[in-house]
């Protein structure tokens, strides 16, 4: 492990920021660590890894609905589905 990478078997916080973090978690998994801390590290205040950025894209989607065609010829007639109803009057 190298010199600026310290990482301290106990509960405490972390710096998740710091370019050695994936390091030092790496070290503890392979140690079985239940729990580390950056407390007695030189880096503890690193900063150096680039926070996320928002990304925004423009796209377009393109789609196909396959809705079956239907022929309207098979449809009840109105006066079949309302009987003498005058259907104008709503």
């Amino acid at each position: 492990m190298r010199e600026e990478r310290n990482p301290y078997r106990h509960r405490g916080d972390r710096n998740v920021f710091c370019s050695e973090y994936n390091h030092c978690l790496d070290h503890a998994i392979s140690q079985s660590w239940n729990s580390w801390n950056c407390n007695k590290c030189k880096s503890r205040f690193n900063q150096d890894i680039e926070k996320e950025r928002s990304i925004t894209r423009e796209f377009t989607v393109y789609y196909e609905c396959n809705i079956p065609s239907i022929n309207l010829d098979l449809l009840p007639s109105d006066n079949e589905l309302y009987g003498d109803v005058d259907i104008a009057a709503f």
